[in-house]
């Protein structure tokens, strides 16, 4: 008798299995790769200031707003109230928000188990999204907000055209509260869908007026507490004499950076861009005009001193774009063989990585480009890792020790260029002075004239600042156009709320009245 007995393996749902498997493989790296930037510990310093009840203030004599992220703040103070720990705060926020993210990914998004590996792979090999998954910014959230504005923008099953702009509108609004320049992702698609309903264009905008709701009533309170619109990163960073090309030539320096050390997330975009531009889908067209805006706005800003994290949004847009593209046909992916090849080709592509995130360890060497640009990970997972601290979860060595030194000597006030840990460690009761200007709102306004590392550009102290700050507040500014501009937004920063005078200086300042003072003070100080 013959029998013929070959065993058969069957997988009922390959796609939910290989995604399952991604998700335990991606957790598996996040773990071995959070970390925590000193960047993050500025935002901190408000976090504990607020909780504590100073207000949400970085000096917690005035008020300046030294953070981009409102709603982070509002998720790190979460975490923070229930531990006043910053490794438990930002690795539990970290590490929810990133898995969240991984799962409605690679359950929601592939057509076939084909695609969930490759994007497995794709998303472990990214050094620019496994980076900022954690670091203590706000990457996280904005990569979740993300995620859901796409999955309900390509969502068919909406009954209504006004439910899908509503759910968009809140969305968009939400992660533009998060980190504002964000809003270039969704503006062309918000347009298209308003402009859809334009029979009905008064109900469409108030739609998008209750979406946006949430970033209207903090702008609204920014404005009352702080004084600006903005956060006070913008004008230290954008108040320049420099010529506009510097910065984009610098911005193009930061491309060639990314491919260079993370291949993986520029080739993406690449190759997603591609495809959804052959495949003429509008909505996909519309998605890829916004990753495009957010790409030139990061030329022209003139990149970042951190490599690759402005492309972490760029890079989970783009593998979207590629689960929901026609690229399973284009590729023949349901071929052995031709997958095979396409597989191996992304696996050497994520190989080529400076320091492939599946291969992190805490010895990896960290340099610092000519043009200013670092893996900022590779310096401070040594320092801050989850993995490599060893339990031990000490105070960072990147400003920690000298922050606390400072505040158990009571040296107030201090002059520091690394303002993260060291003014989360050096406690409230410290005022430092931010060279650097992003937490110094005269020093902000003082225009720079030299393009030093992206994102962080020194000012000379003024003669008599330091001075200002000695045994209370006392204006000292020997330069009379400073001291008459100082005087008038110190009011704003540290005056009475709702005094009327303040809210005249308010007023004055957004309209620029006093920036000839500025100009005065620039011209004699040349």
């Amino acid at each position: 008798m013959d029998l013929d007995i070959k065993p058969r393996i069957r997988i009922k749902h390959p796609q939910r299995l290989f995604a399952g498997i991604g998700v335990a493989l991606f957790i598996m790296i996040l773990i071995r790769n959070l970390w925590i930037g000193d960047d993050a510990f500025i935002t901190l310093r408000v976090v504990d200031n607020w909780v504590n009840g100073y207000g949400l203030t970085w000096n917690t004599s005035e008020r300046v707003q030294a953070y981009t992220h409102p709603l982070w703040v509002f998720i790190l103070a979460l975490f923070y109230s229930i531990k006043a720990d910053p490794y438990f705060t930002f690795y539990t926020s970290a590490f929810i928000l990133s898995t969240i993210t991984v799962i409605l990914l690679l359950y929601k998004f592939p057509s076939s188990f084909q695609l969930t590996l490759l994007g497995s792979w794709l998303l472990i090999s990214s050094q620019a999204f496994v980076d900022y998954s954690s670091s203590g910014l706000e990457n996280p959230l904005s990569h979740l907000l993300l995620l859901i504005f796409l999955f309900v923008s390509l969502d068919k099953s909406f009954d209504s055209d006004y439910w899908r702009l509503f759910w968009m509108a809140i969305i968009s609004g939400l992660a533009t509260l998060n980190r504002l320049d964000t809003i270039l992702f969704f503006v062309p698609l918000l347009f298209y869908e308003w402009y859809q309903l334009r029979k009905d264009w008064l109900k469409a905008s108030l739609i998008i007026l209750v979406g946006f709701l949430p970033l209207i009533l903090w702008e609204m309170f920014s404005l009352i507490y702080y004084g600006f619109l903005f956060p006070n990163t913008n004008p230290a960073k954008l108040n320049t004499t420099v010529p506009i090309f510097v910065f984009i030539q610098h911005g193009i320096y930061y491309i060639f950076n990314s491919l260079n050390w993370d291949p993986v997330t520029l080739i993406t975009f690449s190759i997603a861009a591609y495809i959804t531009i052959a495949e003429r889908d509008k909505r996909k067209l519309l998605l890829l005009l916004g990753g495009t805006s957010y790409l030139l706005y990061v030329i022209w800003i003139g990149g970042d001193f951190m490599t690759g994290r402005f492309f972490s949004l760029l890079f989970l847009l783009s593998i979207v774009l590629l689960f929901k593209s026609d690229i399973q046909q284009r590729l023949n992916l349901n071929n052995t063989f031709s997958f095979g090849l396409t597989f191996l080709l992304v696996f050497m592509i994520g190989l080529a990585a400076l320091a492939p995130p599946f291969m992190i360890k805490a010895e990896d060497n960290f340099t610092v480009t000519q043009y200013g640009i670092a893996n900022e990970k590779l310096f401070f997972y040594s320092r801050s890792g989850w993995l490599s601290q060893k339990g031990r979860f000490s105070t960072p060595d990147f400003g920690g020790p000298e922050g606390l030194h400072a505040r158990q000597a009571g040296i107030t006030p201090i002059s520091n260029s690394s303002i993260g840990a060291f003014g989360y460690y050096a406690g409230p009761e410290i005022y430092i002075i931010d060279t650097a200007a992003l937490t110094d709102a005269l020093l902000a306004r003082i225009p720079y004239g030299e393009f030093s590392r992206p994102g962080h550009y020194n000012r000379q102290l003024p003669q008599g600042y330091v001075e200002t700050f000695e045994n209370g507040f006392e204006n000292k500014i020997r330069n009379p156009y400073l001291n008459a501009y100082f005087d008038k937004l110190s009011i704003i920063t540290r005056g009475d709320i709702f005094n009327s005078e303040r809210w005249k200086l308010i007023w004055e300042f957004n309209k620029g009245k006093y920036d000839h003072l500025m100009e005065k003070f620039v011209i004699s100080a040349n």
